[in-house]
């Protein structure tokens, strides 16, 4: 695999090595590749809710899942350096849009604002995973925790409270696939020569549900809408 005949030897090769063996190929990890197709075919599907119950400003959510998709699927096909920065970071356009959205319904800050601090996270966060190669899981993480946060404090101020199905989907799923998420790389659960469905595999076809949970979860805010008064 390391010999300069291989298509992507001559690249950087990325920090985090999943059960799956890599080949000598243009996909070199098949099955956690092909697996990203499930957050494309959600994301389309959320766009597709969004643009039929008139919710443009959920719109957001279902592209954040394609780029996901298509930038995750780019890591595990090449096993770079390039491919795993750009799939942390569009990990951290999930949990940034999180952060936008509550930001919104604490404090009902105007479409602009929300639009400068989430840029202003995705320049700092990128640019952090850059420079320190193994810090992009953690910052991840970081931000997972503080959307969380930042929902318990709200339901806890809230006069009525919300719906928390969705929500509790959500953080289920995703603890659930995050299990198998470390039983892979840890090689716990492990078939290197397994190139059809793997446990990082099962973590991308879980993991793509939690964006259809949030949007669920976000259509019943008001004040998420444009149309809510802003301070």
């Amino acid at each position: 695999m390391e010999t300069m005949s291989c298509p992507w030897s001559g690249f950087k090769p990325g920090h985090l090595d999943f059960c799956e063996a890599k080949l000598c190929a243009w996909i070199v990890k098949p099955a956690e590749t092909w697996s990203n197709m499930a957050f494309v075919v959600v994301g389309l599907y959320i766009i597709y809710l969004a643009r039929k119950e008139n919710r443009p400003h959920l719109l957001p959510i279902g592209i954040v899942a394609q780029f996901l998709g298509i930038f995750s699927g780019l890591y595990h096909a090449t096993g770079t350096f390039v491919g795993e920065w750009l799939d942390i970071s569009s990990m951290i356009l999930f949990t940034g849009t999180g952060i936008v959205y509550n930001l919104r319904r604490l404090f009902l800050i105007p479409k602009q604002k929300m639009v400068t601090i989430f840029a202003t996270l995705m320049v700092v966060s990128m640019a952090l995973i850059y420079y320190f190669e193994k810090l992009g899981v953690v910052l991840f993480g970081v931000q997972f925790i503080g959307c969380a946060f930042m929902e318990l404090y709200l339901f806890s101020k809230a006069p009525v409270k919300a719906d928390y199905f969705y929500f509790k989907a959500m953080v289920l799923t995703f603890l659930g696939a995050w299990i198998v998420w470390w039983l892979d790389i840890t090689k716990i659960w492990c078939n290197p020569d397994n190139h059809i469905f793997t446990g990082h595999a099962f973590w991308h076809v879980a993991t793509s549900f939690t964006f259809l949970f949030v949007y669920r979860f976000f259509t019943q805010f008001k004040e998420l809408e444009p149309g809510a008064a802003v301070k």
